[in-house]
């Protein structure tokens, strides 16, 4: 049995790179792609939805979900986006 293993990033990268290191990641078999959440990162649903929707057999997470910023209303609007 092989020990799962995941891909971590932060918002260092620009959208087009972080899609292309969670598709290497799928191709080589990892099992998860994570995406940072913290007060210094500007969002991570947008980037996470990106990943869903460009792989199609790694996990999706983040880290942690920051709430309480003035986000989400926001990344609402992002999905939106994403969806037209």
């Amino acid at each position: 049995m092989t020990q799962p293993v995941g891909l971590y990033l932060q918002d260092a990268h620009s959208i087009e790179k972080a899609i292309g290191f969670a598709q290497a990641a799928e191709a080589k078999g990892f099992e998860s792609v994570w995406q940072a959440d913290s007060r210094l990162v500007r969002e991570c649903c947008v980037p996470m939805a990106a990943f869903a929707a460009k792989t199609s057999s790694v996990k999706i997470g983040s880290g942690v979900l920051i709430v309480g910023q003035e986000i989400r209303h926001e990344s609402h609007q992002h999905f939106q986006l994403l969806m037209t």
